[in-house]
């Protein structure tokens, strides 16, 4: 049931960091969601080329570990309980482990034999047992991370990567089973749809937003159009009264003059 009120939460979420958020919250929820550790987000840039971090969750040390887990029961479960959770967490100072996400940039041509570009390209998930001795486990990426055990699990959307989940269980040393790659997969397939739905539900804003102004240019230009449209017709009609007002001075100065002479 809570893995169904995660889902139902990332459905109606639209914005994608809030999406993120929900996802990431439910791959380390400990009570009733999958209980990893620490989890993170990397999708697809926009020309299609790589993978960039975009957010991470997790705590950052051995104590911080134990007092998140002593506070579980309290994981939220609506829309409502996500959006103050994360105004907590975006609004906090003391994200480390969101630093490192953020310095995650692989190519999906150039890394493509290398985690997690390989289980993007591959659209499967791949677990690593011995990050050290593991070719497929870059120095950057052992470096930061810092696991030994984790998995890379890809969000597919119509049979292509959006990104990629990868998870650990560093502090608690806990084995990553095969359920737990399994039911990790399912979600981030719905996380998947939910990340694409929020990104079109953000280009369809910034296209009424490009529709707003550029209405807001067209009627500041019709209206300047119409003021010089409306100074033209002003300075014609000036232009016939005086004419029509000197003909007649003309002729009253004409025989002003003659009557002084």
């Amino acid at each position: 049931t809570w893995l169904h009120d995660m889902i139902r939460v990332l459905r109606q979420e639209t914005k994608i960091e809030r999406v993120l958020f929900a996802t990431l919250t439910c791959a380390t929820a400990g009570s009733g969601g999958l209980g990893f550790n620490r989890a993170w987000v990397l999708l697809t840039d926009p020309a299609g080329e790589g993978l960039e971090g975009r957010m991470a969750l997790g705590p950052c040390s051995a104590a911080e570990a134990h007092r998140i887990w002593a506070e579980v029961s309290s994981q939220p479960r609506t829309l409502e309980d996500f959006t103050a959770a994360y105004d907590r967490w975006a609004e906090s100072d003391d994200r480390p482990l969101q630093d490192v996400v953020s310095r995650m940039r692989f190519s999906l041509e150039a890394d493509a034999d290398e985690l997690p570009a390989l289980a993007a390209l591959q659209r499967r998930p791949i677990k690593v047992d011995d990050a050290e001795h593991d070719e497929r486990v870059s120095d950057e990426l052992h470096r930061l991370i810092g696991a030994s055990e984790f998995v890379v699990v890809p969000m597919l959307v119509s049979d292509q990567a959006c990104g990629v989940i990868m998870a650990d269980n560093l502090y608690s040393g806990a084995p990553i089973t095969h359920g737990h790659i399994r039911l990790l997969a399912v979600f981030a397939q719905h996380a998947g749809i939910a990340i694409e739905n929020a990104q079109a539900y953000h280009e369809i804003e910034a296209r009424e937003r490009e529709l707003s102004r550029a209405y807001a240019t067209l009627k500041r230009t019709h209206d300047e159009l119409v003021r010089a449209k409306q100074l033209a017709a002003l300075g014609e009609m000036s232009a016939r009264v005086a004419h029509d007002l000197r003909n007649p001075l003309v002729t009253i100065g004409g025989w002003a003059r003659a009557l002084t002479e």
